[in-house]
C-alpha cells in the first residue's frame, strides 16, 4: 500500500465523505420524545420523516429488531419508553419491507451530550435488491 496515498487525509474530508455517504442521520432526544433527521437518502426519504415523536419511530425500528411485521400491542405500549434506551454505543442489522421490498440496513448508534440525546446513523447496505412476492 502507498502511504502517500493516504497521508494526505484529515479530519475533514472523513467528515464530508461520511456526510455524503450516510443514508440517514437523526438526532433523537430520549427525554423530549423527539427526533430530528438531519440527513435522510434513498428510501429515507419516504420510510422516515423529517422530524418526530421518538417513539413511534422506536416502535418503527422496534418491528424490525426481532424481524417482525406485528405491531406493538396495547399492553405493551407502557414498555415502548424503556425500548429506546440505549447505554453506549449500539450496533444491529435490521431487516426492513417497504414496497415489498425487503432492505438491509446498518443501525449504528451514538450517545452524545448525554445518556438521553443519540446519534442514529442508518445505512442501507442490500440496494433494495431482495423483492418479495406474497401469495394469498
Amino acid at each position: 500500500m502507498d502511504l502517500k496515498k493516504i497521508e494526505n487525509y484529515t479530519l475533514d474530508d472523513i467528515s464530508v465523505f461520511f456526510k455524503e455517504n450516510a443514508d440517514a442521520i437523526l438526532i433523537v432526544d430520549a427525554k423530549l420524545v423527539i427526533y430530528k433527521a438531519i440527513s435522510r437518502k434513498g428510501i429515507f426519504l419516504d420510510l422516515i420523516e423529517k422530524n418526530g415523536n421518538y417513539h413511534d419511530l422506536i416502535e418503527k425500528l422496534w418491528l424490525n429488531f426481532n424481524n417482525s411485521s406485528n405491531k406493538i400491542t396495547p399492553d405493551y405500549q407502557v414498555f415502548t419508553p424503556s425500548i429506546g434506551k440505549f447505554d453506549g454505543k449500539y450496533s444491529k442489522r435490521l431487516k426492513i419491507v417497504f414496497n415489498n421490498t425487503l432492505y438491509i440496513i446498518q443501525m449504528t448508534i451514538y450517545p452524545i451530550a448525554d445518556n438521553n440525546i443519540y446519534m442514529f446513523i442508518l445505512d442501507e447496505l442490500s440496494g433494495g435488491t431482495c423483492h418479495l412476492t406474497y401469495s394469498t
